[in-house]
């Protein structure tokens, strides 16, 4: 590995910041080491798809006499990993999508979903599409055009009729997503693909959250069932891709769309939607809370809050999205609690 001789320590309640991240870079083919960032930014949810990180330096980079910006190139791999006095983890990993060619410089990466937008699959998967041979299907293409090592972890799903056209994987994945409500990330090399929080990873993380505690900052409303105007809409896909729609809930509520099996009946589709709406109607919060570097916490894991002041406002939710800010200012986790646990 080439060193790049940068070594900035930022002393914050008795701990000492690192960072090690590093860069491939095909131009070189060299592996490149950072251990200073002015800031980073991870942001982190099973909502979005794609997982990304930001990181920028506010000073000039070279390599011997060239500059930096002239040596990078999009799919340049990196590694990210974070901590304090030398115990760090690994916070993330994926591709250079693009950069700056400014100071400060900032890069901007994507996790392995960023391979998953090349190429282009075209299939018809029949009358009695499964969700996991779908799945398979993309994750063999990959795996095979690209070289991408990838593993998956599916729900047992029936799709109904489905087919694609000249559609990448990512797009695969979002018409899953806007069709039938299924959902995909990747963890590492390993791209989970189901229902919202049906994702059997096993056992699950649970991290304690205490007001006046380990809790900095905060935009939590806490809110009770009584409070709460939700509007619940059914969907079940029938096999001939018609759709039986059943509402339940408020008029005029937020609207919150679930997405049932392959199937349902009408009578069935109208049930769910109450029995949804009775899940949804609970005391909790809504919004963030901000906390330090550890927990570690990532989304899927279950946030347990705790208030010492007024404990009927506690709860058990899990976790939708964490943003983690690191560099100069130290390092910060912003935790977004979903639903009740």
């Amino acid at each position: 590995m080439s060193q790049l001789n940068w070594k900035y320590l930022i002393l914050s309640a008795m701990f000492v910041v690192n960072t090690h991240i590093t860069l491939f870079s095909q131009k070189l083919g060299k592996t490149l080491v950072f251990n200073y960032v002015t800031n980073g930014v991870i942001d982190s949810s099973w909502q979005n798809l794609t997982d990304t990180c930001e990181l920028t330096f506010a000073k000039k980079l070279f390599y011997k006499d060239d500059k930096l910006q002239n040596l990078l190139s999009a799919g340049d791999k990196v590694n990210v990993r974070i901590g304090y006095d030398g115990q760090l983890t690994d916070e993330f990993a994926g591709y250079l999508v693009r950069f700056n060619a400014k100071i400060p410089l900032t890069m901007f990466f994507e996790d392995n979903m960023w391979v998953m937008k090349k190429g282009s699959i075209t299939k018809s998967f029949g009358s009695n599409a499964k969700l996991t041979e779908v799945v398979d299907h993309i994750v063999k293409y990959y795996n095979s055009k690209f070289n991408a090592g990838f593993k998956s972890v599916v729900e047992n799903a029936e799709l109904g009729s489905f087919s694609v056209k000249d559609l990448t994987g990512a797009k695969i994945l979002e018409k899953l997503k806007s069709t039938y409500g299924i959902y995909a990330y990747f963890r590492s090399d390993t791209l989970y693909v189901g229902f919202a929080y049906q994702i059997k990873e096993g056992s699950v993380n649970t991290v304690k959250y205490a007001f006046n505690r380990n809790i900095i900052n905060d935009n939590l409303e806490y809110r009770t069932a009584e409070d709460s105007k939700i509007r619940i809409k059914a969907i079940s896909i029938q096999k001939d891709n018609k759709k039986v729609i059943a509402f339940s809930g408020d008029a005029d509520g937020g609207l919150h769309t679930v997405h049932l099996p392959i199937g349902m009946s009408k009578a069935a589709v109208e049930k769910q939607a109450k029995v949804e709406e009775t899940r949804m109607r609970f005391d909790g919060y809504k919004g963030s809370l901000i906390g330090f570097y550890k927990p570690v916490i990532r989304h899927g894991d279950v946030c347990e809050v705790i208030d010492l002041e007024w404990p009927e406002r506690e709860g058990r939710f899990l976790v939708d999205r964490v943003v983690t800010n690191f560099g100069v200012n130290g390092i910060r986790r912003m935790v977004q609690p979903g639903k009740k646990a």
